[in-house]
């Protein structure tokens, strides 16, 4: 039963190998897609919860921020300290 297995052909590495440099995966990836990022918007500002302001965490291309929403105006997002945030920078808006 012990039979001689015909060798494999393998070629000498004699070089260092670094293809996989150009590879990246990760479990989790975002999407920067602006209907669904207007759609979550359009919702809470729709929602019957919503009277003049909501608390929600805004993750951007900068980092995640808590702020207060109180209202839209064209492309940006109005917050209680008056600032204005560019909806084409936010990846993600969930509610607190």
């Amino acid at each position: 039963m012990n039979k001689d297995l015909p060798k494999v052909y393998a070629n000498k590495i004699d070089k260092e190998l670094n293809n996989d440099q150009k590879v990246f995966y990760s479990s989790t990836s975002y999407k920067n897609d602006i209907r669904s990022i207007n759609k979550k918007i359009n919702d809470i500002f729709s929602s019957p919860n919503f009277v003049y302001k909501k608390n929600v965490r805004i993750i951007t291309t900068n980092g995640t921020i808590n702020k207060t929403i109180v209202g839209i105006n064209n492309n940006n997002l109005l917050t209680m300290d008056n600032e204005v945030i560019s909806i084409s920078d936010i990846k993600d808006i969930d509610i607190n």
